[in-house]
């Protein structure tokens, strides 16, 4: 998100928190994984869709300004089953999601049985599996590195160890505390990951109560 921002012109500075900080970024398999995606959701599922298709611009991009090549793989990849019955429902689903609701030719493939010519040394427990071919992965390690990387050549600034403590309207701003230090900006925007819930208006008043004031 920073990057992209940043990429569109404006001043951004991202506030961290530490690295032993419960966030979905740190804990993820650098998967671009397009199954079941939003299969209760079809916005969702067209973004994860779009999303999945730029990866090969977005890899290059990272590259030309990071000189790290994320180790792109897009050319597909398993869902293992561990039974009959979520073999069963993994078909179910794949059929509503890219038969039915958002119909899309050779998506996917569901294979039964042996899967050793596939992925060696599987063993027995595996029955069969899901292949979807808009599925990919990157290498993680390398993806963040790139990611900071090219954040700082286009000019982004990133403070680690700045945990955001407060928040309060001043004038037509915003004041953010972090620890020791107090910035101000014209536009505030509060990631959260998969481990938080999510974020609402009344929870930034009941931790933040200056924050309705900037609202009204």
């Amino acid at each position: 998100m920073s990057l992209g921002l940043r990429l569109r012109g404006p001043d951004v500075l991202v506030l961290d928190g530490c690295d032993d900080d419960n966030r979905a970024a740190r804990g993820d398999f650098g998967l671009i994984w397009v199954q079941t995606k939003g299969h209760t959701f079809r916005p969702f599922a067209q973004l994860s869709r779009k999303a999945a298709k730029i990866w090969p611009a977005f890899s290059s991009q990272l590259k030309e300004l990071s000189g790290i090549d994320v180790g792109l793989e897009g050319d597909g990849a398993f869902y293992l089953c561990m039974s009959e019955a979520e073999w069963k429902d993994r078909a179910q689903l794949m059929r509503k999601q890219f038969d039915d609701d958002l119909p899309m030719a050779a998506a996917y493939e569901m294979e039964h049985g042996e899967l050793d010519q596939h992925i060696p040394g599987l063993g027995n427990s595996v029955v069969g599996g899901c292949y979807g071919r808009l599925d990919g992965a990157v290498n993680l390690l390398k993806f963040f590195r790139a990611l900071h990387s090219a954040f700082g050549v286009i000019g982004g600034e990133y403070r680690a160890s700045s945990a955001v403590t407060g928040i309060r309207p001043a004038g037509s701003d915003f004041q953010v505390t972090a620890g020791n230090s107090t910035y101000s900006c014209a536009k505030l925007v509060l990631p959260a990951g998969l481990t938080l819930a999510p974020v609402h208006a009344q929870d930034l008043e009941a931790r933040f109560p200056d924050f309705s004031r900037k609202r009204s």
